[in-house]
């Protein structure tokens, strides 16, 4: 069973072995989530690296291993995949398998972030087509301004929870002030309310 759980990669080692589509978009995940990621494929990338991504050309050995806490695999080749998913399992390191699912430590989700918001839907691949219906709808069901009211109302949440007033209170302020326009909690953060 997998449990959904936020984790900080900022700065964490990360391997993705193969450079086609899905192996590029977990590189791009990966990075962006503050990785250092080491693309590893057979063949030289036709437009050369991923952004803040180092390549190395050739096939998969264990030793690409080494001082990583994350590994995506990501060739053509069954076979190849399975090898990683063994190797990453003994040696402790969460693994995803793109043809493997069963065999995963964890799945990549369909990400929506507002601001603080992050929304993420799963199927544990089942069904991606589902997945992504059901992330367009949330996508629409949560505009860009909900991260702008997140941000205010973590300013005002900082202030409340500093002014001495009793904890039912803040509670009371902190739901009341969730129901507040966006100009309110603009004017109301911006004044130290």
């Amino acid at each position: 069973m997998k449990l959904p759980i936020l984790l900080e990669f900022e700065g964490r080692e990360a391997l993705v072995v193969g450079a086609g589509t899905v192996g590029r978009r977990r590189a791009k995940a990966l990075s962006e989530a503050g990785c250092r990621v080491t693309v590893a494929a057979d063949e030289a990338l036709e437009d050369g690296l991923l952004p803040n991504c180092q390549f190395v050309e050739g096939r998969y050995t264990e030793a690409l291993l080494a001082g990583k806490s994350i590994v995506v695999a990501a060739t053509n080749q069954r076979a190849v995949n399975a090898q990683i998913v063994t190797d990453c399992k003994a040696r402790g390191i969460l693994v995803n398998a793109a043809d493997d699912p069963d065999h995963s430590d964890f799945f990549f989700p369909a990400v929506i972030r507002r601001g603080d918001l992050t929304l993420s839907v799963c199927t544990e691949g089942a069904s991606p087509s589902m997945t992504r219906e059901i992330a367009q709808s949330l996508r629409a069901a949560y505009p860009e301004s909900v991260g702008e009211r997140l941000h205010y109302l973590k300013i005002l949440r900082a202030q409340v929870l500093k002014n001495g007033q009793s904890k039912a209170e803040q509670r009371r302020l902190l739901k009341e002030m969730t129901d507040w326009p966006l100009e309110k909690l603009r004017k109301a953060a911006e004044r130290g309310a």
